[in-house]
């Protein structure tokens, strides 16, 4: 597992997403969510990347969801 370059998490009820900025080998940032939840006798994690040149659309996209919410 990568390093984080920064990390934040969020608590939610019975889950919680994790925030972070990893690098690539290549030295590209890139934002790696993690939602964790419970399941029977473990955890069950989901997992999203978005690389730095599609981020400013997806965080568009939030906003706009946002506002509609």
């Amino acid at each position: 597992m990568q390093d984080s370059i920064y990390s934040k998490n969020i608590q939610a009820g019975g889950r919680t997403y994790f925030f972070d900025i990893r690098q690539t080998k290549g030295g590209e940032k890139y934002l790696h969510i993690t939602e964790s939840r419970p399941q029977g006798t473990g955890n069950l994690r989901n997992n999203i990347v978005i690389f730095k040149d599609h981020f400013n659309d997806f965080y568009n996209v939030l906003n706009e969801i946002k506002e509609k919410l």
